[in-house]
């Protein structure tokens, strides 16, 4: 096959192919012609095609999310190119590397009211890790377009944007040019000096009452080898959420759950906590520890994030948490019964005896029936608060768009995920207005099998009722709740996938049983009654 006959689209794809590049996601569009031509040149980079530039993007994301290599995505001009923004947004919050690819009209073109023209020069500019503007016709700046590139793919992941402004014909081919590649140094992570790790554990030793707090991070045996090591200590109290992906005995694993059940709260504070990892959903935890005029609180983080959780940071330490975790595992543990008061009160599960089904019933009968070692991804809102009150199995994997925590591409991102592990079973727990905002996902060929979709739909945005807000009914009924009737199953029908739905409480158990049993991708709509689900929601925090 001829290649792009734009010599600069053949050494920037050359170079992305000998870096290691195996995905491209794109959407098709004709001043991004070249781009296609010189990608179908590489039969060996997997190629994937969503026409939505917004589930493109999501796409893109969760299946970088889950090979923990940078992913390329590109699209045509004009708003195309703003389409990506919102999983590029969430990307570089959550640390996945993306190569966004913009095809752009020329400079020449700017400013006359040409078709399919905006302004794309560094559009991205406060959600990527770098830009570069690759001109036609102008010498290949190799060094700066290869750094560009790089900074995708160290420790510091994240996505990166190379516009590409293109003149016309856009169609033509030529041989294949000859170009060498320059050496890559990959950027290595901060480390701890002696004096770092000398204060560090004096601090550690000192302290009577610890407290880790695990944000939202990708399974890793070391770092959970040395959280073993620390949570075996009597003074040390470990919290996380499932999307921390740290499941480990003797932690706190329902954090809201818990902190509803204190009742003396000077006794459950710590002298220091300790976060890791990225977000964590809690608010009640960050009002807990905001209370706490004593706490010192540091932050982990290799690019220095001034994660100020609680309004009580102290120190950021620039560091991996695997070198952290390694200082304060060597220090002398201390007898206490710190670890023991958490653990006492952390509630060991709940019993509903509604005679209607509720989200917190559904999503505790899915937490009991999704098989082990498979992948969850929540959607956000309710879905993702609701995970937080449940106990999983240790071989299963979460999780979530928290990096800014948008319901806009729950469906894309599960779906790169599936496409991205083909041998185990995901599963996509996401609320109705979630999935229906999404639904363009369900046009990817050939879908995921893998891939099994549970709609918890309470006929609205029931999330508003569940968080202290709109007190006036007028208003939350007509402006926020987004009040509806629709079912997924004309969608089921419509890209052939087959549906199960259930709205009586009698009938819950063997429904998830025949949707966790089908052997291929389907849906499972839950029909939940909403305004039981708010009641059970709150009354579970009074107990």
């Amino acid at each position: 096959m001829n290649h792009s006959d734009k010599l600069h689209i053949q050494y920037l794809v050359f170079m992305l192919k000998q870096l290691g590049l195996d995905h491209v996601v794109l959407s098709p569009g004709s001043r991004s012609a070249p781009l296609v031509q010189e990608f179908a040149c590489y039969p060996e980079i997997k190629k994937h095609v969503l026409f939505d530039e917004r589930c493109a993007g999501y796409f893109a994301l969760g299946l970088a999310q889950q090979i923990r290599k940078p992913v390329a995505v590109f699209c045509t001009s004009g708003t195309a190119v703003l389409n990506l923004a919102p999983a590029i947004c969430e990307a570089y919050h959550q640390k996945v590397p993306l190569i966004i690819l913009t095809a752009d009209r020329p400079a020449e073109a700017m400013g006359k009211g040409e078709n399919q023209t905006i302004n794309q020069i560094d559009i991205y500019k406060n959600y990527i890790k770098a830009f570069y503007n690759l001109e036609e016709g102008e010498a290949l700046q190799q060094e700066q377009l290869l750094q560009t590139i790089v900074c995708s793919m160290s420790l510091h992941f994240g996505p990166v944007h190379i516009n590409l402004p293109l003149r016309e014909p856009l169609y033509n081919t030529a041989p294949a040019s000859t170009f060498e590649l320059s050496i890559v140094e990959i950027p290595t992570s901060p480390t701890l000096s002696k004096e770092d790790k000398a204060e560090i554990s004096t601090a550690w030793k000192n302290a009577k009452r610890k407290m880790i707090v695990c944000g939202m991070d990708h399974f890793q045996t070391a770092k959970l080898s040395w959280l073993k090591l620390i949570q075996a200590q009597e003074d040390v109290i470990l919290l996380h959420e499932p999307i921390a992906n740290i499941a480990l005995p003797d932690s706190i694993y329902n954090i809201d759950g818990t902190i509803a059940s204190i009742k003396e709260i000077e006794t459950y504070q710590p002298d220091v906590v300790i976060t890791i990892g990225r977000q964590f959903t809690s608010k009640r935890l960050r009002n807990f520890i905001k209370t706490n005029t004593s706490v010192t609180h540091w932050h982990i983080s290799i690019e220095n994030e001034q994660w100020d959780s609680f309004n009580r940071l102290q120190k950021v330490w620039n560091c991996t948490d695997i070198e952290f975790l390694k200082v304060i595992a060597s220090v002398k543990t201390k007898t206490s019964d710190w670890k023991k008061q958490w653990l006492n009160i952390q509630p060991n599960g709940t019993v509903f005896d509604n005679t209607t089904l509720t989200d917190f019933s559904v999503y505790q009968a899915l937490a009991k029936a999704v098989p082990n070692d498979c992948i969850i991804q929540w959607g956000n809102s309710a879905p993702i608060r609701y995970s937080g009150l449940l106990h999983f199995d240790a071989s299963i994997e979460h999780f979530a768009n928290r990096g800014t925590s948008g319901i806009d591409g729950c469906v894309s991102t599960a779906v790169g995920c599936a496409v991205a592990n083909p041998d185990k079973q995901v599963f996509l727990f996401v609320g109705d207005l979630s999935f229906f905002y999404d639904s363009n996902a369900l046009f990817y060929s050939p879908f995921p099998a893998n891939l099994k979709i549970v709609i918890v739909n309470n006929s609205g945005g029931n999330i508003f009722r569940l968080i202290e807000g709109q007190k006036e009914e007028t208003l939350m009924q007509n402006y926020f709740e987004v009040q509806h009737k629709h079912s997924a199953k004309a969608l089921a029908e419509q890209f052939s996938m087959h549906y199960f739905s259930c709205e009586k409480n009698e009938e819950l158990e063997k429904t998830i049983e025949r949707f966790f049993g089908y052997n291929n991708c389907c849906i499972l709509e839950l029909k939940t009654d909403a305004t039981c689900s708010v009641d059970t929601y709150k009354n579970y925090f009074k107990r």
